[in-house]
């Protein structure tokens, strides 16, 4: 099963609870591996909905229930991009 077919909506759950964080540096390959994936479903996003200010994405929104949420600027803002 892959991220699409994870997305969770409004009043699921895994939203409701408390995201889990990464223990550092102990974590890193795993902490690598989500953020590529929300950056994956962040790729496919964007291909249908262009944000006109960029957009972010949570790890629990694709049924990860870790704390990860990178973000991408469209390149109008001046942010950069990256992971919270």
């Amino acid at each position: 099963m892959d991220a699409r077919d994870r997305r969770r909506q409004y009043g699921a759950p895994l939203l409701a609870e408390v995201a889990r964080p990464f223990e550092l540096p102990a974590e890193r390959e795993g902490a690598e591996h989500v953020v590529e994936k929300l950056f994956s479903s962040m790729e496919r996003i964007r291909r249908v909905h262009p944000f006109a200010k960029g957009m972010g994405l949570a790890a629990p929104q694709i049924g990860i229930g870790r704390a990860a949420a990178p973000f991408a600027d469209t390149g109008n803002t001046g942010a950069r991009r990256g992971e919270v």
